[in-house]
């Protein structure tokens, strides 16, 4: 892909990782969470709510940068290469 990849702000034990979406509708601060539910990994794209000042999967961005997103050199390949590294004989072998 082409498009410029976001940056990424990852916690130490990566699973956590935090991006500003930005595109048509604005700049929204986003997550991705690895939770290690057995075989093979969950993964929860989240948008932060600064009325609450918490995560939700409840709201819908459609913000129009999907291809930055999820940029080999991003959150898409980022996440699934920490996910196989964590989660031996997951599916994503």
């Amino acid at each position: 892909m082409s498009s410029k990849p976001y940056t990424l702000h990852i916690n130490e034990d990566n699973s956590i990782y935090q991006f500003q979406s930005i595109g048509k509708r604005g700049t929204f601060e986003k997550v991705i969470i690895i939770s290690l539910l057995g075989n093979p990994c969950n993964l929860a794209l989240l948008d932060y709510d600064p009325v609450t000042d918490e995560y939700t999967d409840l709201s819908v961005t459609d913000n129009g940068d999907m291809k930055e997103g999820i940029s080999d050199r991003n959150a898409g390949h980022k996440v699934i290469s920490d996910c196989k590294t964590k989660q031996a004989g997951s599916i994503y072998r």
